[in-house]
């Protein structure tokens, strides 16, 4: 006895004995095919891309809920900004400080080359630094948008599956 059904196995493989053997129809194959076929053509997608102009609607949401949110918040989003961007400059610095240590160093070993590079090392030095300087309101404001736009993305997906 199996258990999904309380009839014996003998009993089962006896009622299966006793049906007739059926072949096929001719076009059975190609009848499976087409359904395998229409099933494979199918968008592997489980929901429609929404049109433009609903993209183009949840970022206007976005942005008129998210400026007084940004304004009620400005000191405390810009203390925010302020401390990630000073800590990606901080640790290109220090990425930086251990190339040019790097670079350094070569040049002692190396003597009058030594000093040629050790001048370059402190010129690139300071490019890198005024460079850094310089990009971190930039670096600072794409990571701002980024957030804004993967919170609408996120809030994009939540919706399409709720749907």
């Amino acid at each position: 006895m199996n258990d999904r059904h309380h009839v014996s196995d003998e009993k089962l493989d006896e009622w299966l004995r006793s049906l007739p053997e059926l072949e096929p129809s001719a076009d059975f194959t190609q009848r499976v095919m087409a359904q395998v076929m229409a099933a494979e053509a199918k968008p592997s997608r489980p929901w429609p891309a929404p049109p433009p102009w609903q993209l183009a609607l949840a970022l206007t949401v976005v942005a008129v809920s998210a400026f007084p949110l940004a304004a009620a918040s400005w000191p405390a989003l810009v203390r925010l900004l302020g401390w990630a961007g000073r800590a990606i400059v901080e640790a290109a610095q220090t990425a930086a400080d251990v190339v040019f240590l790097a670079a350094a160093l070569a040049g002692m070993l190396l003597g009058h080359a030594g000093q040629a590079l050790a001048a370059l090392s402190a010129a690139a030095r300071t490019v890198a630094h005024a460079v850094v300087a310089e990009a971190a309101p930039h670096i600072a404001l794409i990571s701002c948008i980024a957030m804004g736009l993967q919170a609408m993305l996120w809030a994009m997906v939540g919706r399409l599956r709720a749907s």
